[in-house]
């Protein structure tokens, strides 16, 4: 036997899926060799537009859907590197006792070399999805803690999001210290009583807010299983209300040109990463999560391909000279793992951008406005002082609309769902501030203008224009 086989990882006839998901197909692997053909189930199912077809594998940090479960990249590349690596190991042994396998000899060897696993990939799902045996006198801390399971096996919750669940209870556990509610003992009176631990805790408005509405969450799954939760906690709004129409932190364009060509002194040189990647977040809007899983591979022809950690959106952002310059300078010394930029924790990002544009001299004030209960606080703070990385994607969408990019080519390139959601982005800086009513003057004292001219016959024009020319050619 000369060993020579082929194989090909592919989707398979992807099925219609439900109204705002994407279709998908079951990820199958087809083997050829001689005159035999056989294909493999995977084990899972992919969406053909996050498929590289030169790959044969799942795009990078991609999330595949399938009637409503989602399954990361990496689980199905792992399920695909096991099928071929079966594969390749069968046809060694055979190469070794020189067999010429045929199709279901094949077959059956692989199915033996992959059910050596743990357990397959199928059933691995399967036994995540079962409901365990729920007890009545469950505590809101056991469906904590069965919240947090299947949320990690099945839905692939990233640490961001589990460190939210386990914040969320850890509030839980401290207004109920004998930690004894159960799902079906708690009342609207109850979720107010929370709302005003939270509030008493010091809690802004806007952080009590995203709390409550992840309990509503949390209080919807425990509904689902059957924990017998009351309509009128699941669907608690809260009673608090956040400032409106708050000041968005941003760097003008003169500010961003002041932080670009600022040089970073000696001493400082640990600042140099986070200003890489804020300019980067800057001049492509891209959120630090993406930044921070941003591969080489996905710069192709001064094209960015991402398909965006939050919202699971494909985004192509073509690079400018600030993003390319960047991109070019880390080309010398790439970063580990195919990376396209070196990364800092989102921690560090925060505070270093904050002491580099304090150094850069970012210190316009700017009024944040916040409430706790029903007082309204505000702050003036010099804006280095205000400013996180997520500033970096506002002071995109800011500058590309002030520099002539309609709202559509923004919204194309952030990945909003809608302008409502963008427009908290759209911010305005005192010079478009003035221009907004100056355009009254400047007109205004056009028509005036043009009234004297009209006065002016057409010999004394021209002798006027002559004399200007004249006098500008003496200076």
């Amino acid at each position: 036997m000369d060993g020579k086989y082929n194989i090909r990882v592919f989707i398979n006839k992807p099925k219609s899926a439900t109204e705002g998901e994407e279709p998908s197909g079951q990820v199958q692997a087809r083997v050829r060799w001689k005159q035999y053909e056989v294909c493999f189930t995977v084990g899972c199912y992919a969406n053909p537009s996050k498929w590289n077809l030169a790959g044969q594998c799942a795009m990078n940090k991609t999330i595949h859907r399938h009637n409503g479960i989602p399954m990361t990249a990496i689980s199905i590349n792992n399920l695909v590197n096991k099928t071929k690596d079966a594969v390749k190991l069968c046809f060694t042994r055979f190469f070794v006792e020189n067999i010429i396998p045929t199709k279901e000899e094949l077959q059956n060897a692989v199915i033996i070399e992959l059910s050596g696993d743990e357990i397959t990939a199928n059933e691995r799902r399967k036994k995540a999805r079962m409901s365990p045996v729920l007890k009545t006198d469950m505590t809101i801390y056991d469906y904590f803690d069965l919240y947090t399971d299947e949320g990690t096996k099945i839905k692939f919750w990233s640490i961001n999001m589990i460190e939210k669940v386990k914040t969320l209870m850890n509030h839980w556990k401290e207004f109920d210290p004998e930690r004894t509610l159960r799902p079906k003992d708690i009342t609207e009176d109850i979720m107010m009583k929370f709302q005003a631990h939270l509030v008493e805790k010091g809690l802004r408005n806007g952080s009590t807010n995203k709390l409550i509405k992840s309990t509503r969450h949390f209080f919807v799954f425990c509904k689902k299983k059957g924990a017998g939760v009351r309509e009128e906690v699941y669907n608690f709004n809260g009673t608090l209300t956040d400032v409106r129409d708050k000041e968005i932190v941003f760097l003008t364009w003169n500010e961003f040109n002041q932080l670009y060509c600022y040089t970073i002194p000696d001493n400082k040189r640990y600042l140099t990463t986070v200003k890489d990647m804020f300019i980067f977040s800057c001049t492509t809007g891209l959120r630090y999560s993406d930044i921070a899983a941003l591969q080489r591979s996905n710069i192709i022809n001064d094209v960015i391909t991402v398909v965006t950690e939050k919202t699971d959106h494909l985004l192509k952002i073509n690079l400018n000279r600030f993003s390319r310059e960047i991109i070019e300078k880390h080309k010398l010394f790439p970063p580990k793992k195919g990376k396209a930029l070196p990364v800092i924790s989102n921690q560090k990002c925060n505070e270093y951008i904050k002491e580099l544009c304090q150094l850069a001299g970012i210190d316009s004030l700017v009024t944040i406005a916040y409430r706790k209960g029903n007082k309204t606080f505000k702050e003036l703070k010099p804006k280095y002082a205000a400013i996180t990385f997520h500033s970096g994607r506002r002071t995109f969408v800011s500058l590309a609309l002030k520099l002539g990019a309609t709202p559509e080519e923004v919204k194309k390139i952030t990945g909003h769902h809608s302008y409502k959601m963008m427009q908290r982005y759209m911010a305005q800086d005192e010079e478009q501030r003035i221009h907004a009513t100056a355009v009254f003057d400047i007109r205004s004292e056009r028509d005036e203008l043009m009234k004297t001219i009209n006065k002016y016959s057409n010999e004394q024009l021209r002798n006027l224009i002559s004399l200007m020319n004249q006098t500008t050619n003496i200076v």
